[in-house]
């Protein structure tokens, strides 16, 4: 027999909390995914993919059954942020064009889809709580354990409960009152009650002969009182059915029953939705044209107006490809006069309405937004994917002109012409429905 802690299926198993020494081979394993000279050979796109689908996925184990220490979460992010943006095992704040917070966040909410650990392994070990309340069939069910408090909290927060025979519902700390607990009811009678009587008293026990009251403790203030009444009322129209099991309801997908991608998406509760998202994550173009439009859209790329804030140029240059405005990424895809010329011949040639091209007064976003709601939904996706490439194909027609000869300058008909060259090898590669603007 091996003594705690021990290797158990990959897994550091112990009885008490892991130190510091028995996390670290943990962390090391999770970061050991590539020799360090092939680091920097590899496209942002492809450390993207590596980043998402390797190096977070390889703790997934370990967070199902151990909360794993800050210092910990905070070595990988640090790493996979170094990795992803410049490639190397160490970055300083300025190298990173968008925060590694937001990074981590879900498309639809902004970010690239990078799990965010800490929130992944709240999830994952939501399950445990889950199978303990509400399937007795497990062999461990009825052993004494130990739930970690954030865990506990968040159950308890997210879990409604249909009250039946009322035996499994904890009377003080579930949502069992029409999705609400006693502490949304009566925050000032929750108070009074002691942490053991919480954790054990069952609604069924609870309701017998008004045994809940016997639960308060100490003095109530006439907030108390009124909250006290109105809690009486609530239970003397409650009605137990000895027939009927008391039923889990997890109200964060259609089925009410809990997944740890659910659990996990519920923790993003509340930020904004990204309205571009699905416009660049579900278009036929390349991964790094996708990365290209989620900076752009940002404002992330290094056009003048983002070096000059930056302190990286003493003034403003005025635009590479048409030497009139001020360069910044707005005027470079929708303001610019070669840039209108470009969309102008684009749709021309794709069969769109020329009076959708840009005006020269939206940003892009805006303009791409509202432009799109003129196409049929049947080709939403095809648009979004003509865009894309129009927006990556202008960027590197402007940055030919910043950093090489004339000699690699198009003129705006042949650069449509490549475009259109382009989207005939997408849709041999795949993208079909991009064919539309190619007939």
């Amino acid at each position: 027999m091996d003594k705690f802690p021990c290797k158990y299926l990959g897994l550091q198993l112990s009885i008490w909390q892991l130190t510091r020494a028995e996390w670290q081979p943990i962390v090391d394993n999770v970061l050991n995914f590539l020799p360090g000279w092939q680091r920097g050979l590899i496209t942002r796109a492809g450390r993207l993919v590596l980043v998402h689908d390797v190096v977070m996925a390889r703790p997934t184990h370990h967070l199902l059954v151990a909360d794993a220490p800050k210092w910990a979460v905070e070595c990988v992010n640090k790493r996979c942020r170094a990795f992803f943006w410049e490639g190397t095992e160490q970055i300083h704040g300025g190298q990173c064009l968008v925060s590694w917070q937001k990074v981590c966040r879900p498309k639809e909410l902004g970010g690239l889809g990078i799990m965010d650990l800490k929130r992944h392994g709240l999830a994952l070990r939501l399950r445990w709580e889950w199978l303990r309340r509400t399937d007795p069939s497990k062999p461990w069910h009825g052993l004494p354990m130990t739930c970690n408090p954030q865990v506990q909290i968040a159950f308890n927060s997210l879990v409604h409960w249909r009250l039946g025979s009322g035996d499994k519902v904890l009377f003080w700390k579930d949502r069992w009152i029409d999705g609400a607990s006693i502490d949304d009811i009566a925050p000032d009678i929750k108070k009074l009650i002691r942490t053991q009587t919480a954790n054990k008293r069952l609604v069924k026990d609870g309701l017998l002969n008004h045994r809940w009251a016997s639960d308060i403790t100490g003095e109530l203030s006439t907030d108390g009182l009124i909250q006290l009444i109105r809690l009486w009322e609530i239970m003397l129209n409650t009605q137990l059915n000895p027939n009927q099991q008391d039923e889990a309801i997890w109200p964060w997908n259609e089925r009410g029953v809990y997944t740890s991608a659910s659990a996990y998406k519920m923790l993003f509760m509340g930020a904004i939705k990204a309205a571009f998202a699905c416009w660049i994550w579900k278009c036929w173009a390349p991964l790094p044209i996708k990365i290209f439009m989620w900076l752009a859209l940002q404002y992330r790329v290094w056009t003048s107006d983002r070096r000059l804030r930056h302190g990286l140029q003493e003034q403003a240059s005025s635009c590479f490809l048409c030497a009139q405005e001020e360069d910044n990424i707005d005027h470079i895809m929708t303001q610019c006069a070669y840039s209108k010329q470009v969309w102008f011949t684009t749709f021309s040639r794709s069969r769109i309405d020329t009076l959708l091209i840009p005006d020269g007064n939206n940003t892009l976003e805006t303009w791409w937004g509202a432009t799109r709601k003129h196409i049929h939904k049947t080709y939403r996706r095809a648009f979004d994917s003509l865009v894309s490439l129009v927006c990556w194909s202008i960027w590197k027609q402007r940055n030919n002109r910043v950093f090489r000869d004339n000699s690699n300058w198009m003129s705006a008909t042949e650069l449509v012409t490549k475009i259109f060259e382009e989207l005939h090898l997408w849709t041999l590669a795949g993208g079909k429905g991009v064919s539309v603007w190619c007939e």
